[in-house]
C-alpha cells in the first residue's frame, strides 16, 4: 500500500478510480524508505495491509476498497505500518476521496482565514499556518475541493472561508467555540460550486429576480406594473436531500437593467465539510454559518427608463459534520439572502435598498426596501419591496409595484453524522433543521 508523506503546502493530484482517488505514485520509486513505502516494502504491503485495514484493502495499492464495520466506512488506518501516516477514506453518501497526507506537527489554533484557491490559512498576526492540502475530486457532480488534514483543529476565533472550492477539513479531534464563517457577502458568493438548477429567474429591466433555491424553491421576483406590466423571474428549483452533494446554494436572478448597473443577484451560501476521526464539538459559542447574501437594490429612474427591478437573494449552502463522537451546543445556520427593493420610477425616484444578507441570530433577511416614488392616476411608481429570505420560514416574494423587489432566496441543507452517539438528537440545533445521514 503506497504512502508518503506531505510537506506543507506541497499538495498532491488525486488520481479517480472507482472506490474513490488514490495518490499517483512517483516516477521512480526510491530504492529504500526506512521502512516507509518504497519498492522494499511492496511485498510488505500485500500480505499486511489487509489486517491493518479491516480486511478491505488488499493489493500493492489504494485502490481496493477500504470498508469496516467499526465505523460505517470512514476509517483512519493509522498504526504502526504506517508509522504515524493517517490516511481517511471519505465515504458518505457521494463522497469517496482518499485524503493521504501526513497531519500538521502542531495542532492549529488562532486561525483567522482560509483561502481554497490559494490554499494559505492565515493566524493570528497574519503568519501562514502549518498545514497540508491536497486537491480532491468529489462525486456527485459536485466539481472539486480543497482537503485540509491537520492533526487538531481549535477555532478559538472568527474564520472566515473564502475562494471558489468547498473546504474539506479532516482532522483527528475539531474543537469549534468561536464562528466559522463561509457564507456569501451580497452578490460575493461563498466557496464551492452552486446548485446549478436553483439558480433564480432573471426579471427584466424593471421586474425583479427570483430568489435562488435550495431546502425549498427561491421565491419569486415581484412583477413590474409601469410600463412593461409583467411578471417577475421565477424562484429556483430546491435540491433533493439524498443523495448528498457537497454543493454550495444558488445565487438569486437578477434585474435586467442596462449593463448590469444594479439589481444583482446575491451570492450562493458555500459549502463545507468537517470530518473528524475521534470527535468533533460545536461549543456554546460556536457557530457555523454558510448563508446566502441579499440581492442588490433596482436603479431609480434617471439610470433607467423607469425604475429596474431588484435583485433575487442567494440560497444558503451546505455543511456536512461527520465523526465519532458529535457535542453541538452551539448552531449550525444557513439562512437564504433578502431580495433587493426596486427602484422608483419617476424622475424624483429613489433607488432600491439592498437585501440583507442574513444576521446570525436566528432571524430571516430582511428584503430592501422599494425606491419611494409617486403615485399618478392610480399607477404605482414607488419600487416594490424585496422578499425575505427563507430560514426559520419560507423565502417571500419580491413586492409588486411600478417596478418588482427581488425574491428572498431558500435557506441551505445542514447535514451531520455520528458513529458513536445518536445525531438525531442534535439535529434541532440547526436551522434550517440538519438532516442525519
Amino acid at each position: 500500500m503506497k504512502r508518503r508523506a506531505v510537506a506543507p503546502f506541497v499538495f498532491a493530484v488525486f488520481a479517480a478510480s472507482a472506490c474513490g482517488l488514490t495518490i499517483d505514485a512517483p516516477a521512480t520509486p526510491p530504492a529504500a524508505d526506512g521502512g516507509m513505502d518504497g519498492s522494499v516494502d511492496a511485498a510488505r504491503d500485500a500480505t499486511t495491509d489487509s489486517a491493518v485495514d479491516s480486511g478491505g484493502e488488499t493489493g500493492t495499492s489504494d485502490s481496493g476498497a477500504e470498508t469496516g464495520a467499526t465505523d460505517g466506512g470512514i476509517l483512519d488506518d493509522s498504526g504502526p505500518i504506517d508509522a504515524g501516516l493517517a490516511p481517511i477514506l471519505i465515504d458518505v453518501y457521494g463522497i469517496a476521496n482518499k485524503v493521504d497526507v501526513a497531519p500538521s506537527a502542531n495542532s492549529l489554533i488562532d486561525v483567522t482565514s482560509i483561502d481554497t484557491d490559494t490554499k494559505v490559512v492565515t493566524v493570528g498576526g497574519g503568519n501562514v499556518a502549518n498545514g497540508a492540502f491536497v486537491d480532491v475530486q468529489l462525486t456527485n457532480n459536485a466539481g472539486d475541493a480543497v482537503a485540509m488534514r491537520v492533526k487538531r483543529w481549535t477555532v478559538n476565533q472568527t474564520v472566515r472561508i473564502t475562494g471558489s472550492k468547498p473546504l474539506v477539513v479532516v482532522a483527528d479531534t475539531i474543537d469549534i467555540q468561536a464562528k466559522i464563517d463561509a457564507s456569501a457577502r451580497g452578490v460575493a458568493g461563498g466557496p464551492g460550486m452552486s446548485w446549478a438548477p436553483g439558480v433564480g429567474g432573471n426579471g427584466t429591466s424593471k421586474s425583479g429576480g427570483g430568489g435562488g433555491g435550495r431546502f425549498t424553491n427561491g421565491a419569486t421576483g415581484g412583477g413590474a406594473s409601469y410600463a412593461e406590466n409583467n411578471n417577475g423571474g421565477s424562484g429556483g428549483t430546491s435540491s433533493p436531500a439524498s443523495p448528498f452533494a457537497l454543493l454550495a446554494g444558488a445565487a438569486g436572478g437578477a434585474s435586467g437593467a442596462p449593463g448590469g448597473a444594479c439589481g444583482r443577484a446575491g451570492g450562493a451560501g458555500g459549502a463545507l465539510l468537517l470530518h473528524a476521526t475521534t470527535s468533533l464539538t460545536v461549543g456554546n459559542n460556536g457557530l457555523i454559518t454558510v448563508h446566502g447574501g441579499g440581492g442588490e437594490g433596482g436603479c431609480p429612474f434617471p439610470l433607467t427608463l423607469g425604475g429596474s427591478g431588484g435583485g433575487g437573494g442567494g440560497s444558503g449552502g451546505t455543511v456536512l459534520l461527520t465523526t465519532g463522537t458529535l457535542t453541538i451546543t452551539g448552531k449550525l445556520l444557513a439562512f437564504g439572502g433578502g431580495g433587493g427593493g426596486a427602484g422608483a420610477s419617476n424622475a424624483v425616484g429613489v433607488r432600491g435598498g439592498d437585501g440583507k444578507d442574513p444576521p446570525d441570530d436566528g432571524q430571516n433577511a430582511a428584503g430592501g426596501a422599494g425606491g419611494a416614488g409617486l403615485i399618478v392616476g392610480g399607477i404605482g411608481f414607488n419600487g416594490g419591496s424585496g422578499g425575505s429570505g427563507g430560514g426559520t420560514a419560507g423565502p417571500q416574494a419580491g413586492q409588486r409595484d411600478g417596478s418588482g423587489g427581488g425574491g428572498g432566496g431558500a435557506a441551505g441543507r445542514l447535514y451531520l453524522r455520528a458513529t458513536v452517539n445518536n445525531a438525531t438528537t442534535l439535529k434541532n440545533l440547526c436551522s434550517p433543521t440538519c438532516e442525519v445521514l
